[in-house]
């Protein structure tokens, strides 16, 4: 009776789970007002090649994929949660000014390819020479993983 409790709570997660994580594309004009600002603003020079809204159980979530591979997330709101750039750096002004002063201090040769917000303010930063970084929400260095 155990073991057919488990299979039944696993498949019901898992039927939840794929159906909670279903991508729609949906036009630029779609997106959270904030998040259409912020990519005219930082991004104008590349070409939305699709956007997509996700109904997941927390609520929506927003995701722009260029056509030079370039990533951007949003939270319902629209404010950027995960910003990953293929080919070159991710724009400074985008990027926490004491992350940027850490990385350009410490890393010179190095490029923020990818920046994630996570949790209670906490930053992950994938750098070009393969190193991430973690950063509270003080923006104090954390871990360095490579």
């Amino acid at each position: 009776m155990k073991k057919i409790m488990i299979v039944l709570v696993s498949l019901f997660a898992f039927l939840f789970t794929a159906k909670a994580s279903d991508d729609k594309p949906i036009t630029f004009e779609q997106l959270p007002q904030l998040a259409q600002e912020f990519v005219k603003k930082y991004f104008a020079d590349r070409t939305p090649s699709l956007v997509t809204v996700d109904q997941e159980v927390a609520g929506k979530s927003y995701d722009v994929i260029f056509s030079n591979g370039d990533d951007i997330e949003f939270d319902r709101k629209g404010v950027w949660t995960s910003i990953e750039s293929r080919n070159a750096a991710v724009p400074d002004a985008v990027v926490p000014k004491q992350i940027l002063d850490y990385v350009n201090n410490n890393y010179k040769d190095a490029a923020i390819r990818k920046i994630d917000k996570e949790e209670r303010g906490a930053y992950e930063v994938e750098l070009s020479n393969g190193l991430d970084l973690k950063f509270n929400s003080s923006f104090k260095l954390v871990e360095i993983d490579d």
